[in-house]
Parts: C-alpha cells; sequence; structure tokens
C-alpha cells in the first residue's frame, strides 16, 4: 500500500515535470497529504528521535572515557610501570567510576 502510494506519488510529480515544460504557468504542487507520509516514511517520530540522540550521547561519553583510560594507560606503559603496579592503576580507574 505504501509502495504503491509512493509510486503515484512519484508519477504525480513526473507528470507535473513533464507538463512544466510545455505549460510554465501551470506547475502543481505536490499533494501535502503524500509529502506527510513521505516524511513520515523516512524520519523517526520525535520521542524516537530523542531516544536515538539520548543513546548517541551515551555511547560518546562511554567512548571519550574509554578513550581517556587508554592513553592513561599508554602514558604510564611507556614510563615503564611494572605489571603490579598497572594492576593497582587498574584497580583505582574502576574505583573512580
Amino acid at each position: 500500500m505504501i509502495a504503491k502510494a509512493l509510486a503515484a506519488h512519484s508519477y504525480a510529480l513526473q507528470e507535473s515535470i513533464t507538463s512544466s515544460l510545455e505549460e510554465p504557468e501551470a506547475v502543481p504542487s505536490s499533494s501535502p497529504e503524500m509529502d506527510a507520509i513521505t516524511d513520515h516514511l523516512f524520519l523517526p517520530s520525535k520521542e524516537e528521535l530523542d531516544k536515538m540522540l539520548r543513546y548517541e550521547a551515551l555511547l560518546n561519553r562511554q567512548l571519550n572515557h574509554a578513550l581517556a583510560e587508554l592513553e592513561r594507560l599508554q602514558t604510564r606503559r611507556k614510563e615503564g610501570s611494572t605489571p603490579a603496579n598497572l594492576g593497582y592503576i587498574a584497580k583505582q580507574s574502576q574505583e573512580a567510576l
């Protein structure tokens, strides 16, 4: 049903382009109902969009935290920390969470 409606909308737009070439004054606009259906199919609802943005923000915070932790561990490894010290450092970072 949706595919049929989109096909009809596409056909109507193609016809309007063809007719506008013949008669420039008579360019019909697209149907607001068809535009609303098309928008609904391609855009998430406000609630879904808000949820996606929250998840993205959470994932960004987790990624930034993991990268900072990795950089700290790499810096300490380059400074010559012993494996025992690295375990202590990892324990401290877990407590900080």
